[in-house]
Protein backbone atom coordinates (compact mmCIF):
# COMPACT_ATOMS: atom_id res chain seq x y z
CA UNK A 1 0.00 0.00 0.00
CA UNK A 2 1.42 3.42 -0.85
CA UNK A 3 0.43 6.88 0.00
CA UNK A 4 0.77 10.13 -1.98
CA UNK A 5 0.45 13.94 -1.49
CA UNK A 6 -1.62 14.57 -4.82
CA UNK A 7 -2.54 18.65 -5.16
CA UNK A 8 -6.62 18.22 -5.69
CA UNK A 9 -7.13 21.36 -7.75
CA UNK A 10 -4.71 20.35 -10.61
CA UNK A 11 -6.09 18.19 -12.94
CA UNK A 12 -7.60 18.19 -16.80
CA UNK A 13 -11.26 17.44 -17.48
CA UNK A 14 -12.79 15.66 -20.56
CA UNK A 15 -16.51 14.94 -21.77
CA UNK A 16 -18.83 13.53 -24.23
CA UNK A 17 -21.45 12.53 -25.54
CA UNK A 18 -21.97 9.09 -25.90
CA UNK A 19 -22.66 7.15 -29.14
CA UNK A 20 -24.44 4.36 -27.29
CA UNK A 21 -25.21 4.21 -23.33
CA UNK A 22 -22.15 3.50 -21.81
CA UNK A 23 -20.58 3.37 -25.01
CA UNK A 24 -18.02 5.52 -27.24
CA UNK A 25 -18.44 9.11 -28.20
CA UNK A 26 -15.44 11.65 -28.84
CA UNK A 27 -14.09 13.24 -26.34
CA UNK A 28 -13.56 16.97 -25.85
CA UNK A 29 -11.64 19.15 -23.39
CA UNK A 30 -13.18 21.09 -20.73
CA UNK A 31 -12.63 23.31 -17.46
CA UNK A 32 -14.97 23.18 -14.97
CA UNK A 33 -14.59 25.87 -11.94
CA UNK A 34 -11.50 25.43 -9.97
CA UNK A 35 -11.98 23.40 -6.91
CA UNK A 36 -16.19 22.80 -8.04
CA UNK A 37 -15.46 19.25 -9.04
CA UNK A 38 -16.93 16.61 -6.56
CA UNK A 39 -17.21 13.43 -7.60
CA UNK A 40 -18.07 9.99 -5.62
CA UNK A 41 -17.62 6.32 -6.50
CA UNK A 42 -20.59 4.47 -4.47
CA UNK A 43 -21.05 0.83 -4.28
CA UNK A 44 -24.54 -0.73 -2.80
CA UNK A 45 -23.37 -3.08 0.72
CA UNK A 46 -26.19 -5.65 1.07
CA UNK A 47 -25.59 -7.12 4.39
CA UNK A 48 -25.27 -10.79 5.09
CA UNK A 49 -27.65 -11.02 8.12
CA UNK A 50 -27.98 -14.69 8.54
CA UNK A 51 -28.97 -16.28 11.76
CA UNK A 52 -26.16 -16.37 13.69
CA UNK A 53 -25.09 -18.38 17.00
CA UNK A 54 -22.12 -16.54 18.83
CA UNK A 55 -22.86 -12.65 19.40
CA UNK A 56 -21.31 -10.14 17.14
CA UNK A 57 -20.19 -13.34 14.50
CA UNK A 58 -20.53 -10.72 11.27
CA UNK A 59 -20.05 -12.22 8.11
CA UNK A 60 -18.93 -10.50 5.19
CA UNK A 61 -21.29 -8.20 3.20
CA UNK A 62 -22.33 -8.61 -0.53
CA UNK A 63 -21.05 -5.84 -2.93
CA UNK A 64 -24.37 -4.89 -5.56
CA UNK A 65 -24.26 -2.18 -8.11
CA UNK A 66 -21.80 0.04 -8.70
CA UNK A 67 -22.66 3.80 -9.49
CA UNK A 68 -21.33 7.33 -8.70
CA UNK A 69 -22.54 11.10 -8.32
CA UNK A 70 -20.76 14.06 -10.04
CA UNK A 71 -21.37 17.82 -9.17
CA UNK A 72 -19.76 20.75 -10.82
CA UNK A 73 -20.15 24.52 -11.62
CA UNK A 74 -19.20 25.49 -15.10
CA UNK A 75 -19.28 29.78 -16.51
CA UNK A 76 -22.02 30.03 -18.95
CA UNK A 77 -20.00 31.35 -22.61
CA UNK A 78 -20.08 31.46 -25.88
CA UNK A 79 -17.62 29.23 -28.19
CA UNK A 80 -14.84 31.69 -29.27
CA UNK A 81 -16.01 31.35 -32.71
CA UNK A 82 -19.15 33.74 -33.48
CA UNK A 83 -21.56 31.99 -35.43
CA UNK A 84 -21.53 34.16 -38.47
CA UNK A 85 -23.14 33.54 -42.17
CA UNK A 86 -19.41 31.73 -43.53
CA UNK A 87 -18.69 30.27 -39.62
CA UNK A 88 -17.81 26.80 -39.29
CA UNK A 89 -19.86 25.22 -36.58
CA UNK A 90 -16.90 24.14 -33.57
CA UNK A 91 -17.05 20.71 -32.35
CA UNK A 92 -15.20 21.15 -29.41
CA UNK A 93 -17.58 22.70 -27.38
CA UNK A 94 -17.43 21.43 -23.91
CA UNK A 95 -20.47 23.27 -22.12
CA UNK A 96 -22.73 22.04 -25.49
CA UNK A 97 -22.10 18.65 -24.61
CA UNK A 98 -22.77 18.87 -21.33
CA UNK A 99 -26.07 21.10 -21.80
CA UNK A 100 -26.87 18.91 -24.76
CA UNK A 101 -26.89 15.72 -22.74
CA UNK A 102 -28.94 17.29 -20.19
CA UNK A 103 -31.41 19.41 -22.04
CA UNK A 104 -31.76 16.82 -25.18
CA UNK A 105 -32.40 19.37 -27.61
CA UNK A 106 -30.20 21.45 -29.33
CA UNK A 107 -30.40 23.31 -32.34
CA UNK A 108 -27.16 25.12 -34.06
CA UNK A 109 -25.66 26.34 -37.41
CA UNK A 110 -23.87 28.90 -38.96
CA UNK A 111 -25.56 32.49 -39.39
CA UNK A 112 -27.20 34.53 -42.62
CA UNK A 113 -27.23 38.31 -43.76
CA UNK A 114 -30.02 40.71 -44.47
CA UNK A 115 -30.95 41.10 -47.94
CA UNK A 116 -34.15 43.04 -47.13
CA UNK A 117 -35.91 43.55 -43.75
CA UNK A 118 -38.23 45.29 -41.32
CA UNK A 119 -38.27 45.53 -37.79
CA UNK A 120 -40.10 42.39 -37.04
CA UNK A 121 -38.22 40.11 -39.79
CA UNK A 122 -36.03 40.00 -42.78
CA UNK A 123 -35.44 37.81 -46.06
CA UNK A 124 -31.89 36.68 -45.91
CA UNK A 125 -29.55 35.46 -48.10
CA UNK A 126 -30.83 32.44 -50.67
CA UNK A 127 -30.39 29.00 -48.58
CA UNK A 128 -29.52 29.96 -45.35
CA UNK A 129 -32.91 30.51 -43.56
CA UNK A 130 -33.01 27.30 -43.45
CA UNK A 131 -30.36 27.41 -40.44
CA UNK A 132 -32.75 29.56 -38.01
CA UNK A 133 -35.76 27.45 -37.87
CA UNK A 134 -39.00 28.62 -35.67
CA UNK A 135 -38.06 28.68 -32.14
CA UNK A 136 -33.93 29.34 -33.07
CA UNK A 137 -32.13 32.06 -30.84
CA UNK A 138 -30.38 34.85 -32.83
CA UNK A 139 -28.41 37.88 -32.18
CA UNK A 140 -29.15 40.18 -34.46
CA UNK A 141 -27.31 43.75 -35.59
CA UNK A 142 -30.46 46.56 -34.75
CA UNK A 143 -30.43 50.01 -36.30
CA UNK A 144 -29.48 51.44 -33.03
CA UNK A 145 -25.51 49.72 -33.64
CA UNK A 146 -26.15 47.26 -30.85
CA UNK A 147 -27.14 43.41 -31.22
CA UNK A 148 -29.98 41.62 -29.76
CA UNK A 149 -31.65 38.68 -28.83
CA UNK A 150 -34.69 37.40 -30.89
CA UNK A 151 -36.69 34.08 -31.06
CA UNK A 152 -37.56 32.80 -34.89
CA UNK A 153 -41.14 32.60 -34.91
CA UNK A 154 -41.66 31.78 -38.48
CA UNK A 155 -39.32 30.80 -41.00
CA UNK A 156 -40.52 30.12 -44.86
CA UNK A 157 -38.01 29.46 -47.11
CA UNK A 158 -35.52 32.57 -46.50
CA UNK A 159 -38.02 34.76 -44.74
CA UNK A 160 -37.89 35.15 -41.40
CA UNK A 161 -39.95 36.67 -38.62
CA UNK A 162 -38.93 37.09 -34.82
CA UNK A 163 -39.66 38.59 -31.41
CA UNK A 164 -39.27 41.02 -29.97
CA UNK A 165 -38.67 43.43 -32.91
CA UNK A 166 -35.76 45.80 -33.47
CA UNK A 167 -35.80 49.53 -33.31
CA UNK A 168 -36.62 50.21 -36.65
CA UNK A 169 -35.57 47.94 -39.77
CA UNK A 170 -33.15 45.60 -40.28
CA UNK A 171 -29.96 47.12 -42.50
CA UNK A 172 -29.53 45.78 -46.48
CA UNK A 173 -26.35 42.71 -45.54
CA UNK A 174 -26.38 43.21 -41.36
CA UNK A 175 -25.54 39.97 -39.72
CA UNK A 176 -27.90 37.87 -37.80
CA UNK A 177 -25.89 35.36 -35.63
CA UNK A 178 -27.12 32.06 -34.84
CA UNK A 179 -26.71 30.94 -30.96
CA UNK A 180 -26.62 27.41 -29.89
CA UNK A 181 -29.95 26.74 -29.24
CA UNK A 182 -30.81 24.30 -25.81
CA UNK A 183 -34.47 23.28 -25.84
CA UNK A 184 -36.04 20.29 -23.50
CA UNK A 185 -36.94 17.80 -26.09
CA UNK A 186 -40.00 15.30 -25.40
CA UNK A 187 -37.76 12.52 -25.06
CA UNK A 188 -33.72 12.55 -24.07
CA UNK A 189 -31.76 9.44 -24.15
CA UNK A 190 -28.52 11.47 -24.10
CA UNK A 191 -25.75 9.74 -21.88
CA UNK A 192 -22.77 11.38 -21.01
CA UNK A 193 -18.86 10.45 -19.90
CA UNK A 194 -17.13 12.67 -17.62
CA UNK A 195 -13.10 12.39 -17.14
CA UNK A 196 -11.10 13.39 -14.38
CA UNK A 197 -7.50 13.28 -14.50
CA UNK A 198 -5.47 14.51 -11.78
CA UNK A 199 -2.12 16.15 -12.42
CA UNK A 200 0.99 14.90 -11.03
CA UNK A 201 0.01 10.94 -10.88
CA UNK A 202 -1.20 9.03 -14.07
CA UNK A 203 -2.04 6.19 -11.38
CA UNK A 204 -5.06 8.69 -10.43
CA UNK A 205 -7.67 8.81 -13.42
CA UNK A 206 -11.66 8.47 -12.75
CA UNK A 207 -13.85 8.03 -15.74
CA UNK A 208 -17.19 8.22 -15.35
CA UNK A 209 -20.07 6.56 -17.97
CA UNK A 210 -23.81 6.50 -18.42
CA UNK A 211 -24.17 10.26 -17.11
CA UNK A 212 -27.64 11.93 -16.76
CA UNK A 213 -29.01 14.57 -14.45
CA UNK A 214 -29.69 18.58 -14.25
CA UNK A 215 -28.30 21.95 -14.30
CA UNK A 216 -29.34 24.84 -12.26
CA UNK A 217 -28.66 28.07 -14.15
CA UNK A 218 -27.30 30.79 -11.90
CA UNK A 219 -27.77 34.78 -12.69
CA UNK A 220 -26.64 36.53 -9.91
CA UNK A 221 -25.80 40.48 -9.90
CA UNK A 222 -22.13 40.81 -9.80
CA UNK A 223 -21.18 37.62 -10.16
CA UNK A 224 -20.35 35.30 -13.40
CA UNK A 225 -23.49 33.42 -14.87
CA UNK A 226 -22.82 29.66 -13.95
CA UNK A 227 -24.33 26.79 -14.29
CA UNK A 228 -24.35 24.15 -11.77
CA UNK A 229 -24.23 20.34 -12.59
CA UNK A 230 -25.72 17.67 -10.51
CA UNK A 231 -25.17 14.09 -12.51
CA UNK A 232 -25.55 10.46 -11.55
CA UNK A 233 -23.61 7.64 -13.74
CA UNK A 234 -23.82 4.45 -13.98
CA UNK A 235 -20.45 3.24 -14.53
CA UNK A 236 -17.62 4.52 -12.83
CA UNK A 237 -13.61 3.51 -13.25
CA UNK A 238 -10.92 4.87 -11.37
CA UNK A 239 -8.84 5.55 -9.60
CA UNK A 240 -6.35 4.20 -11.96
CA UNK A 241 -4.07 4.54 -15.26
CA UNK A 242 -6.75 5.84 -18.06
CA UNK A 243 -4.43 6.83 -20.45
CA UNK A 244 -5.82 10.43 -20.21
CA UNK A 245 -3.65 13.51 -21.15
CA UNK A 246 -2.99 16.59 -18.42
CA UNK A 247 -1.47 18.30 -20.88
CA UNK A 248 -2.02 22.06 -20.79
CA UNK A 249 -4.80 22.97 -23.23
CA UNK A 250 -6.25 26.72 -23.87
CA UNK A 251 -9.98 27.29 -23.15
CA UNK A 252 -11.77 27.25 -26.30
CA UNK A 253 -14.56 29.34 -24.99
CA UNK A 254 -14.75 32.98 -24.57
CA UNK A 255 -14.09 34.35 -20.99
CA UNK A 256 -16.85 34.24 -18.12
CA UNK A 257 -19.70 37.00 -18.75
CA UNK A 258 -20.21 39.00 -15.84
CA UNK A 259 -23.74 39.74 -14.56
CA UNK A 260 -23.36 43.05 -15.17
CA UNK A 261 -25.19 44.56 -18.28
CA UNK A 262 -28.24 42.29 -18.38
CA UNK A 263 -31.42 43.07 -19.61
CA UNK A 264 -34.77 41.73 -19.76
CA UNK A 265 -38.00 41.45 -21.94
CA UNK A 266 -41.17 41.01 -19.68
CA UNK A 267 -43.62 41.79 -22.11
CA UNK A 268 -47.52 40.65 -23.12
CA UNK A 269 -47.18 38.53 -25.72
CA UNK A 270 -48.24 40.02 -28.38
CA UNK A 271 -46.16 43.24 -28.05
CA UNK A 272 -43.28 43.65 -29.93
CA UNK A 273 -41.59 46.36 -28.98
CA UNK A 274 -38.54 45.70 -26.95
CA UNK A 275 -39.59 46.55 -23.03
CA UNK A 276 -36.91 46.82 -20.96
CA UNK A 277 -38.26 45.77 -17.30
CA UNK A 278 -35.50 46.28 -14.25
CA UNK A 279 -35.32 42.62 -12.49
CA UNK A 280 -33.01 42.75 -9.00
CA UNK A 281 -32.85 39.00 -8.90
CA UNK A 282 -33.56 36.06 -10.38
CA UNK A 283 -34.40 32.11 -9.84
CA UNK A 284 -34.93 29.79 -12.40
CA UNK A 285 -35.53 25.94 -11.29
CA UNK A 286 -35.95 23.98 -14.72
CA UNK A 287 -37.66 20.54 -14.79
CA UNK A 288 -35.54 18.42 -16.83
CA UNK A 289 -36.98 15.60 -15.67
CA UNK A 290 -33.66 12.93 -16.67
CA UNK A 291 -33.09 9.42 -14.86
CA UNK A 292 -31.86 5.89 -15.21
CA UNK A 293 -33.68 3.19 -16.85
CA UNK A 294 -33.12 0.36 -13.74
CA UNK A 295 -33.07 -3.21 -14.57
CA UNK A 296 -32.07 -6.80 -12.79
CA UNK A 297 -30.90 -8.42 -16.03
CA UNK A 298 -28.94 -6.85 -18.75
CA UNK A 299 -27.57 -2.95 -18.76
CA UNK A 300 -24.87 -1.82 -17.21
CA UNK A 301 -24.39 -2.15 -13.11
CA UNK A 302 -28.12 -2.54 -13.23
CA UNK A 303 -29.31 0.01 -15.59
CA UNK A 304 -29.93 0.17 -19.71
CA UNK A 305 -30.34 4.10 -20.01
CA UNK A 306 -31.57 7.36 -19.71
CA UNK A 307 -34.97 8.38 -19.88
CA UNK A 308 -37.17 11.71 -19.53
CA UNK A 309 -40.40 10.28 -17.45
CA UNK A 310 -39.96 12.36 -14.09
CA UNK A 311 -42.36 15.06 -13.55
CA UNK A 312 -43.82 14.98 -16.96
CA UNK A 313 -46.86 16.80 -16.02
CA UNK A 314 -45.54 19.66 -14.19
CA UNK A 315 -44.56 22.69 -15.41
CA UNK A 316 -41.31 22.80 -17.50
CA UNK A 317 -39.91 25.30 -15.63
CA UNK A 318 -40.31 28.02 -12.22
CA UNK A 319 -39.13 31.56 -12.26
CA UNK A 320 -39.03 33.16 -9.19
CA UNK A 321 -38.66 37.66 -9.58
CA UNK A 322 -37.46 39.97 -7.36
CA UNK A 323 -38.27 43.88 -8.05
CA UNK A 324 -39.54 47.17 -7.07
CA UNK A 325 -42.81 47.33 -5.74
CA UNK A 326 -45.22 46.94 -8.87
CA UNK A 327 -48.56 46.62 -8.68
CA UNK A 328 -49.20 45.63 -12.11
CA UNK A 329 -48.00 41.98 -11.25
CA UNK A 330 -50.94 42.08 -9.07
CA UNK A 331 -52.96 42.83 -12.34
CA UNK A 332 -51.12 39.73 -14.12
CA UNK A 333 -51.88 37.58 -11.57
CA UNK A 334 -55.52 38.75 -10.89
CA UNK A 335 -56.31 38.43 -14.87
CA UNK A 336 -54.00 35.67 -15.72
CA UNK A 337 -52.15 37.81 -18.22
CA UNK A 338 -49.60 35.98 -20.80
CA UNK A 339 -46.42 37.37 -20.36
CA UNK A 340 -42.96 36.73 -22.60
CA UNK A 341 -39.36 36.85 -20.12
CA UNK A 342 -36.13 37.29 -22.24
CA UNK A 343 -33.18 37.60 -20.37
CA UNK A 344 -29.59 38.84 -21.92
CA UNK A 345 -26.51 39.28 -20.93
CA UNK A 346 -23.87 40.18 -23.63
CA UNK A 347 -19.99 38.98 -23.67
CA UNK A 348 -18.82 42.47 -22.57
CA UNK A 349 -15.51 42.07 -24.67
CA UNK A 350 -18.06 41.40 -27.81
CA UNK A 351 -21.29 42.90 -27.84
CA UNK A 352 -22.22 40.67 -30.82
CA UNK A 353 -22.25 37.38 -28.33
CA UNK A 354 -24.06 37.14 -24.78
CA UNK A 355 -26.45 34.57 -22.81
CA UNK A 356 -30.02 34.05 -23.43
CA UNK A 357 -32.56 32.49 -21.66
CA UNK A 358 -36.08 32.61 -23.26
CA UNK A 359 -39.40 31.90 -21.56
CA UNK A 360 -42.44 32.74 -24.81
CA UNK A 361 -45.14 31.81 -22.42
CA UNK A 362 -45.41 32.53 -18.47
CA UNK A 363 -48.21 32.86 -16.28
CA UNK A 364 -48.24 34.84 -12.96
CA UNK A 365 -48.40 30.78 -10.79
CA UNK A 366 -49.76 32.73 -7.16
CA UNK A 367 -50.21 35.86 -5.35
CA UNK A 368 -47.36 38.38 -5.41
CA UNK A 369 -45.71 38.32 -2.53
CA UNK A 370 -44.60 42.68 -1.01
CA UNK A 371 -41.87 42.97 1.32
CA UNK A 372 -39.67 44.89 3.01
CA UNK A 373 -35.82 44.57 1.88
CA UNK A 374 -32.94 47.50 3.21
CA UNK A 375 -36.01 49.75 4.06
CA UNK A 376 -37.33 49.55 0.02
CA UNK A 377 -40.31 47.97 -1.09
CA UNK A 378 -40.04 44.64 -3.15
CA UNK A 379 -42.27 42.46 -4.85
CA UNK A 380 -41.63 39.15 -5.24
CA UNK A 381 -43.47 36.85 -7.99
CA UNK A 382 -43.27 33.67 -9.40
CA UNK A 383 -44.09 32.29 -13.05
CA UNK A 384 -45.30 29.25 -14.35
CA UNK A 385 -42.90 28.58 -17.79
CA UNK A 386 -45.90 27.11 -20.60
CA UNK A 387 -45.44 25.45 -24.03
CA UNK A 388 -44.64 27.77 -26.59
CA UNK A 389 -47.93 28.54 -28.73
CA UNK A 390 -46.45 31.77 -30.06
CA UNK A 391 -44.09 30.32 -32.89
CA UNK A 392 -45.13 28.78 -36.17
CA UNK A 393 -43.90 24.52 -36.15
CA UNK A 394 -44.27 21.28 -35.09
CA UNK A 395 -40.77 20.47 -33.83
CA UNK A 396 -39.71 19.87 -29.93
CA UNK A 397 -37.99 23.15 -30.51
CA UNK A 398 -40.93 25.51 -31.92
CA UNK A 399 -43.18 23.89 -28.76
CA UNK A 400 -40.16 24.53 -25.67
CA UNK A 401 -41.55 25.83 -22.95
CA UNK A 402 -37.46 27.20 -22.20
CA UNK A 403 -34.51 27.65 -24.02
CA UNK A 404 -31.24 28.49 -23.23
CA UNK A 405 -29.26 30.32 -26.24
CA UNK A 406 -25.33 30.87 -26.20
CA UNK A 407 -23.30 32.43 -29.15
Amino acid sequence: MSQIDLVSKLASCFVAKEASFCSGGTDVRAWPVTGSVDHKRTQTILPNTGLRVRAFDTKDNVKGFKSATVKFDYFLAPHATTLTAGATVPTDDPLAVLCECIWGGMSVAAGTDVVTGTDSGATVTTGQGGRFPAGQLAVIADPNGSFVPARILTRSTDDLTWWPSLSGSAAVGADIHNMRTFYLSASNTNSLKFVLAYQGNSGYQYEYRGGTGSMELKFKRDELLTASFDLKFASPSGPSALSYSVADAADVLDPPIAARSGVSYFQAIGTTARTGYDIEEVEVKINFGNSHLETLTGGTEGVRGVVRATDLDKPCATITLTCRADTNLQTLFTNSTYQGLMLWFPYVGSTTKGVCLDFAKTVVREEPEFMDKDGLLKCKVTLEAQLDDTVTGTTDLAYAGVRLGIG
